[in-house]
């Protein structure tokens, strides 16, 4: 049987997954476990940096809300 209390921490797991300030995060310490050049963590660091500003200026601030035409409009 599935308790009040693990039905909140896997509501609380999923969002904090769906998060895309957490996720960016994520990626640049997984790069930087990998070894990446100090220039290519920067340059992925400046690029995320700017795309996550663009996501919250359209109010969009989870992953699973990120859509095509969402990353379209961001690259042009």
């Amino acid at each position: 049987m599935v308790t009040a209390n693990q039905t909140q921490r896997t509501s609380w797991i999923a969002a904090a997954e769906d998060d895309l300030h957490q996720q960016v995060d994520a990626l640049l310490l997984d790069r930087r476990i990998r070894g990446l050049a100090p220039g290519t963590l920067r340059f992925y660091r400046q690029k995320l940096a700017l795309f996550q500003t663009y996501c919250d200026d359209q109010g969009t601030g989870m992953v699973s809300h990120i859509s095509p035409t969402l990353i379209q409009r961001f690259l042009l």
